[in-house]
């Protein structure tokens, strides 16, 4: 059964009578570009200079509508995050014991990444354009997209990085120039 926004508000009135809140104000979106992620919660950031009228939104990644649990652990997932938000206003919580705790009451499982499917990582893997080797530990990075990370690498500032496992700042930026072969960057 391939899931839409229709069931996932009906999902979240449900946990509004649990929580008693309302998310009806929320804006609900699916997204085809989403790989790795599966979900994600953007409110406004309570410590902009001035204050942004940009509507509170929950992005589901369409990679999950075709599976019951992974679609309901992530609009749960993503539904807590906006719970703590509306809960907590102005407070910083990611997935710490107060975001955990919501995630026990409304039926989700309280980790901060789904596991993948091998065979998806290992398809997300291969596409990906970029990746990050860090020397140190062999633990590698990949990016479908030229973000923060690759761009400092490709600007000669990949000193600034550090490996997000062991710390470790010998990182080496690989680009996929084809399918058939990859060139290392400077």
């Amino acid at each position: 059964m391939t899931h839409t926004i229709q069931d996932i508000r009906d999902e979240y009135r449900r946990l509004d009578r649990i929580m008693g809140i309302d998310s009806t104000d929320v804006e609900i979106q699916i997204s085809n570009r989403a790989g790795k992620q599966l979900g994600c919660f953007r409110a406004p950031n309570p410590r902009a200079l001035r204050p942004s009228s940009d509507p509170l939104c929950i992005r589901i990644s369409a990679s999950v509508l075709d599976d019951d649990e992974a679609f309901f652990d992530t609009i749960r997932h993503e539904y807590a995050h906006m719970a703590v938000f509306k809960l907590y206003p102005g407070e910083q919580h990611q997935h710490d014991g107060v975001w955990k705790d919501i995630c026990r009451r409304i039926g989700c499982v309280p980790k901060s990444k789904s596991a993948m499917p091998e065979e998806r990582e290992r398809e997300w893997q291969n596409s990906a354009k970029y990746w990050i080797h860090c020397t140190r530990c062999g633990t590698d990075s990949y990016y479908h997209r030229a973000g923060k990370c690759v761009q400092y690498m490709l600007m000669g500032r990949g000193s600034r990085l550090r490996c997000g496992k062991c710390g470790g700042s010998k990182l080496e930026l690989y680009v996929r120039e084809s399918p058939k072969g990859n060139r290392m960057a400077d």
